[in-house]
């Protein structure tokens, strides 16, 4: 009589598992494709291209993850832009009391930028945008003129969708020789930002440049790991410098 007591026990443990099962079936299975690396016809505006096989591998799976996660980072304040955005680890702790995304891309460049631009920073609706771009180009020996009519052309394919989104708009950051980033080659494409920015509605200028060089105008060695991409010191600094314009754009 218990052994059969057992077993009925038994049985019922195991067909109330299967029941739970069942009803809330499989887990989901994620389908969504990796984009492929499109052909360079592919990108608007002016300007050199990444030709490496390995950013275009980083391409198709950073944005692969920016797909997850479009739910969730809808009406965040966006950061856009390349290394300096990417790695950011600690962007959400920043910034405490805002919700932000990271749309950073390693090596990114203005014509790509641009070119996902609409998916990976307008879709998502967001309270406002921090956009850091240009060095990469700089280091592919963009024209500067070429660079800032691409910053220009994004700028504005942005406030044809939503004429009052703010946009902050941070100077690309000193660097060395030795990335084929050459200060009077950063300070000219600064300059002409400069006035782009001043003749765009809700854009603001963030100047992360004065503050992140030394006395020549290369990267401080003291912020940076290997003069191009930021230590923590570097991102503290890139934080005090958005602070202030942040509070004001969401009201904080």
């Amino acid at each position: 009589m218990k052994s059969n007591l057992v077993r009925l026990s038994f049985f019922a443990l195991v067909l109330g598992f299967c029941t739970v099962v069942l009803a809330e079936g499989p887990p989901a299975i994620d389908l969504t494709p990796k984009l492929p690396w499109p052909g360079d016809a592919a990108f608007p505006g002016q300007g050199p291209l990444p030709k490496r096989a390995l950013f275009k591998s980083t391409w198709s799976d950073r944005r692969f993850q920016f797909n997850q996660t479009k739910r969730q980072d809808h009406g965040a304040i966006v950061f856009a832009g390349d290394s300096s955005v990417q790695y950011w680890q600690t962007l959400a702790q920043d910034f405490p009391g805002l919700k932000v995304a990271n749309r950073g891309l390693n090596g990114d460049m203005t014509r790509v930028l641009w070119q996902r631009w609409k998916e990976d920073v307008l879709d998502l609706e967001p309270k406002a945008i921090v956009l850091l771009i240009g060095g990469g180009d700089i280091s592919a020996n963009g024209d500067p003129e070429q660079i800032a009519g691409n910053i220009k052309h994004i700028l504005q394919a942005t406030h044809a969708q939503n004429s009052t989104l703010p946009i902050i708009v941070c100077k690309v950051m000193p660097s060395a020789i030795k990335w084929n980033r050459p200060a009077n080659r950063i300070k000219q494409l600064n300059a002409l930002v400069d006035k782009i920015v001043q003749d765009e509605p809700h854009c603001v200028r963030c100047d992360t440049w004065s503050t992140m060089a030394d006395v020549n105008g290369n990267a401080n060695p003291a912020l940076f790991l290997d003069l191009l991409n930021l230590d923590e010191m570097g991102y503290e600094r890139l934080k005090a410098a958005l602070q202030p314009i942040l509070a004001k754009v969401s009201g904080q």
